[in-house]
């Protein structure tokens, strides 16, 4: 008999044998009749007893959760010398596989630690929910070396870590590729966190550090299955609370960094940071704030050598669809590209009214040597406050942005002093 069915056993036999002077409850005479008054109460005190001494037994006892949490959180270890058939909760009995971390969901608590150095060649797509004060960790055991992981890119718009509506989970130290075969065209990410659809609730707090994600080679724009929303990281959908920080993102197509989402403010994602990371080598844009309702930071970042080709307009950094972001202390350098018409290092961008920039901040930025100058204001961006930024040798020299050093900062100096003179009443 189970822990909990003795306990109910015990408690209904001891309930109905109680002496009826405890329960106030006069006992059926027939049933009085068969004892003796010495030994009927002897009897009817021994399951009373016994009901006692169950309730010590039961709490000497573990009593585990009917979700089949056995113990919870859990940490797991996955090294390529281990098995999928050990228990995964040891250095000594690691899983092996990432489809073996696959076909699990995990629990808030949890961890999922990947052995220092390793080399794994297939994606990572965990299942499950942390909470609060309870976040769901990927990170390295063993070392210092970062674990590595390559995607691969043999399927179109395949990522090679996804994270598909989840909530409360925190990814540390990996190295992430995902290299299309050549001769193929696929739409490929390095990392990729999906929130919630336009119908769906909002997904939240995910955390990516220290993350060097790098060769993600999708279609570029001229190409079979090209779409934007590809690169190093991706954030897309309904997201709130999610910080990248620390991160590395290089050779990457289309994008370094960047959200994607919807163009109505109540399904914007919102309080999204990106914070000291270094992006170089980036066929399209450095960083893009697209699609957010408030609490939106871009800063401390460096980005070099993004826009690296003119086939189609790209920035530096820049907002889109944002509303009060904060963009500070990033460094931008080193783009010669950009489109016929881009190439700056700063945008506030917005082309209808759902892609409307309002009220962001650019301030304390360092900008140098970007064939594309210093910043676009596209017409629907309207109070932007650009301020204590420093520009040297933004001079453009192809097309639209063939402009001297001189006409630029007068360009630069009036449109700031325009937005500073027209700001709205009270604004």
């Amino acid at each position: 008999m189970g822990v909990l069915s003795k306990l109910n056993y015990c408690q209904g036999t001891a309930l109905k044998a109680i002496p009826w002077r405890l329960t106030g409850r006069k006992p059926n005479k027939n049933r009085l009749n068969n004892f003796t008054m010495k030994g009927g109460n002897l009897l009817c005190l021994m399951p009373f007893v016994f009901f006692l001494n169950c309730i010590k037994e039961s709490s000497q006892t573990t009593i585990f959760n009917t979700d089949s949490r056995v113990s919870r959180p859990v940490t797991y270890y996955i090294d390529p010398g281990g098995d999928d058939n050990n228990t995964g909760k040891s250095p000594d009995t690691p899983w092996r596989t990432l489809s073996k971390v696959n076909s699990v969901t995990f629990f808030p608590g949890d961890r999922i630690l990947l052995k220092s150095g390793s080399v794994w060649n297939e994606t990572l797509q965990p299942k499950g929910s942390g909470e609060p004060g309870a976040a769901i960790v990927i990170d390295k055991y063993g070392g210092d070396i970062k674990p590595v992981i390559h995607g691969g890119g043999r399927v179109n718009r395949s990522s090679t870590l996804l994270l598909d509506k989840v909530s409360y989970w925190e990814l540390n130290n990996l190295e992430i590729t995902n290299k299309v075969p050549h001769g193929i065209n696929h739409a490929a990410t390095g990392i990729r966190v999906n929130g919630g659809g336009r119908s769906e609730p909002f997904n939240t707090n995910i955390t990516i550090k220290n993350c060097y994600i790098h060769d993600v080679n999708a279609a570029t724009a001229k190409q079979p299955n090209y779409v934007k929303g590809a690169g190093g990281i991706i954030i897309n959908g309904k997201l709130s609370d999610v910080l990248v920080q620390s991160c590395h993102i290089a050779h990457c197509s289309v994008e370094g960094l960047r959200t994607t989402g919807f163009g109505d403010r109540a399904n914007r994602s919102k309080n999204i940071v990106f914070d000291n990371n270094l992006i170089e080598n980036i066929y399209g844009d450095g960083i893009v704030m697209a699609q957010v309702s408030g609490g939106c930071r871009i800063t401390n970042n460096t980005v070099y050598n993004a826009c690296m080709t003119n086939d189609i307009n790209f920035a530096g950094i820049w907002t889109v669809g944002s509303t009060n972001t904060i963009v500070a202390r990033n460094e931008v350098y080193g783009m010669r590209g950009g489109g016929p018409n881009d190439g700056m290092a700063f945008d506030a961008d917005g082309w209808d009214s759902l892609s409307a920039t309002d009220g962001d901040i650019f301030e304390y930025n360092y900008s140098h040597d970007n064939n594309g100058g210093f910043f676009l204001f596209m017409n629907h961006a309207r109070n932007i406050t650009v301020r204590y930024n420093v520009s040297v040798n933004d001079v453009g020299t192809t097309g639209a942005k063939n402009y001297s050093l001189f006409k630029t900062v007068l360009i630069l100096i009036a449109t700031c002093i325009i937005i500073l003179l027209y700001k709205k009443p009270g604004g």
